[in-house]
């Protein structure tokens, strides 16, 4: 299924009943509050406990951290740490027991040979064994500027 709304361009789902997607999206592309040392975009420092890291004040480990890719490199370490904040943000669906597991791929967008974004394929498996997938064609297009 592909989502219409500009908002999701670039977003595909396979196999994701609309309830888990709506859980699912909602922890992906709300911003988890930052960790200490974690590089913030709007100053290209790393945070400390007295800068706004972000994040929902009721619950700051909602969330993906995905929003501090904003102005990352297009380097390794970017597709790590891609990997990284999708499996982060979804482990609360697997620990309650929702998803039985997930587990995530990234890679880079090319413009010929050029990188021009970030990819990341997510695979989430439901407890009965069903196998579902979240892809982010290019996760940039997603967190804007």
């Amino acid at each position: 299924m592909i989502l219409t709304p500009d908002l999701h361009a670039g977003l595909l789902l396979d196999g994701v009943t609309p309830e888990l997607a709506q859980v699912a999206l909602n922890r992906l592309l709300s911003n988890r509050a930052a960790e200490i040392g974690d590089i913030l975009p709007e100053t290209s420092k790393p945070a400390t406990a007295a800068d706004d890291r972000g994040g929902w004040w009721a619950d700051p480990t909602f969330g993906s951290r995905f929003w501090l890719l904003r102005r990352a490199k297009l380097i390794e370490e970017t597709l790590a740490r891609a990997v990284t904040y999708a499996e982060e943000a979804l482990k609360p669906m697997v620990d309650i027991g929702m998803l039985g597991s997930v587990s995530a791929e990234s890679d880079f967008v090319l413009d010929g040979t050029r990188r021009v974004g970030v990819s990341v394929d997510i695979t989430v498996t439901a407890p009965d064994g069903a196998v579902g997938s979240i892809r982010f064609a290019n996760l940039w297009q997603q967190l804007g500027d």
